[in-house]
């Protein structure tokens, strides 16, 4: 018996190095969304480190236990934000690359655990990390992906556009109602029909902000219609170009009919 949990232990400590983890990049990634949604689309930065402006998200985005990362013991996280307000290389787990905007190229990396464990902190055979991007995707990266990957996020920091480190959008709108008033946003569901070279397609939601930082759509001409269900009315279709994800020219305005 004691064999067995000697044996059992030996396991859990092989697989867990750092012991389990519940520390989840996507909820780290989405708290660093949200600080950048609320700080005109730029993600947290100014720190004496990149760690430091990481814990900028601390309290309202994101909490210590979520900063260790996987490997940090949570009591030196909480030290270090009691005694110093902020984090240092030693007491957070996560790699973070600062001075990023949502305008930024969805392919660059903003985060990725220092360490290189799975999602629940297990040890993983090949290396390798998870990795979360601008774009809000998260993905693993296998340890012989991994000089590449570094290599290609070397290439993408240094082809930044001035209109990424200004956090500019790619594309911005207006409504403007038939009796002439117009918005920058609408409260209410909403469609968004669109047109490209890669075929048509509908988006929905309940809140639309005209603000979009990134242009999902492959090069070329593309045309939008907007309609408002609750209000019966329908926009007449905008056309611009993309190219790289930007939009030329970069305002338009929805002129809508009733229907």
């Amino acid at each position: 018996m004691i064999l067995l949990i000697l044996v059992a232990f030996g396991w859990y400590r092989w697989e867990f190095p750092y012991g389990q983890s519940h520390c989840c990049i996507l909820n780290v990634g989405g708290a660093l969304q949200s600080y950048a949604e609320d700080h005109d689309s730029r993600f947290p930065s100014g720190g004496d480190c990149p760690e430091a402006s990481l814990s900028l998200i601390y309290s309202n985005y994101a909490n210590a236990y979520l900063l260790r990362g996987k490997t940090v013991p949570l009591t030196v996280v909480q030290d270090a934000l009691v005694k110093f307000g902020k984090l240092g290389a030693e007491s957070c787990g996560w790699h973070y690359v600062e001075g990023l905007t949502l305008s930024d190229d969805p392919e660059i990396a903003i985060l990725w655990d220092k360490i290189g464990l799975g999602h629940n902190g297990q040890r993983l055979s090949n290396g390798g990390h998870e990795v979360y991007y601008v774009g809000g995707d998260r993905r693993f990266v296998s340890g012989k992906q991994w000089p590449e990957f570094l290599k290609r996020q070397q290439d993408l920091l240094a082809q930044r556009s001035d209109d990424a480190k200004r956090a500019l959008p790619a594309l911005t709108g207006k409504i403007r109602f038939p009796d002439g008033t117009e918005a920058d946003e609408f409260e209410g569901e909403y469609f968004l029909q669109h047109e490209s070279s890669s075929g048509s397609g509908t988006s929905s939601s309940t809140r639309l902000d005209l603000r979009w930082m990134h242009i999902y759509e492959p090069d070329g001409k593309c045309t939008w219609q907007l309609k408002l269900p609750s209000k019966r009315m329908r926009s007449k279709p905008v056309t611009f170009e993309v190219k790289s994800g930007r939009a030329n020219p970069d305002t338009v305005v929805f002129e809508m009919e009733s229907y």
